[in-house]
């Protein structure tokens, strides 16, 4: 399959905050969490869902890939040159089908109810899952929206510095090497460097030197040749 380089135009997938996170819990309904900054993790309630070895299986990624892009699904294509760019189309359309048969069995070893998951609709393929699910980096993305609407200036830092809580590293960093994370990744990094600025420059006024250090070294823990 011949691959370009373009950026996935990702929409915002059903984003769950830390009220709706500890209603759902409170109940006593398991969630899917999934961490995409730093280290790849991907619970269902409190058990950890293992795809392989080093977690970058192709099951892992299609499950991220789908999980990701939320309602708006992606593309057929876009999903087989992701996976199988390597391969012909009729292989790698095999593959797919072996794959998701794969990520199903896998899930269902993990205690996940009864359910399709993958769906695929007028040549796009969708995560179909019953679930609530929090992903770390839409939930940042809806702290950093929430913070621009903020009234208050006091509002938007405790948001901004909810955000920064949640950038424990770079955006799918075993995953750096495909294209839609790279772009992805440089996307989030800008959101996060800006949060920090703001955040930073109001400590400073504020004199709270301690909190400024702690959120500095922090960030050069993730990106140390940047300037902080």
């Amino acid at each position: 399959i011949k691959k370009e380089l373009r950026f996935i135009d990702f929409s915002k997938p059903e984003v769950y905050n830390e009220s709706t996170v500890h209603n759902y819990a409170e109940r006593g309904k398991k969630m899917l969490k999934v961490q995409t900054f730093g280290s790849l993790e991907i619970t269902y309630g409190n058990t950890p869902i293992l795809l392989g070895k080093n977690n970058v299986t192709k099951a892992m990624r299609l499950l991220v890939i789908l999980i990701y892009s939320g309602k708006q699904g992606i593309a057929r294509n876009k999903l087989l040159s992701e996976l199988f760019e390597n391969e012909e189309l009729s292989n790698a359309a095999n593959s797919l089908r072996v794959t998701s048969h794969r990520l199903k069995k896998t899930l269902a070893e993990a205690g996940f109810p009864e359910h399709e998951y993958i769906t695929s609709k007028g040549g796009y393929y969708y995560w179909d899952c019953p679930i609530k699910t929090q992903v770390d980096s839409r939930e940042f993305e809806s702290l950093i929206a929430k913070a621009k609407n903020a009234e208050t200036i006091p509002e938007k830092i405790d948001l901004l510095e909810r955000a920064l809580e949640l950038y424990k590293g770079e955006f799918l960093a075993k995953m750096s090497a495909e294209e839609w994370v790279i772009m992805e990744s440089l996307r989030l990094k800008n959101m996060y460097t800006e949060a920090m600025k703001e955040v930073c420059d109001y400590l400073m006024q504020a004199r709270d030197y301690e909190e400024v250090l702690r959120l500095v070294e922090h960030a050069c823990n993730i990106y140390p040749f940047d300037e902080w």
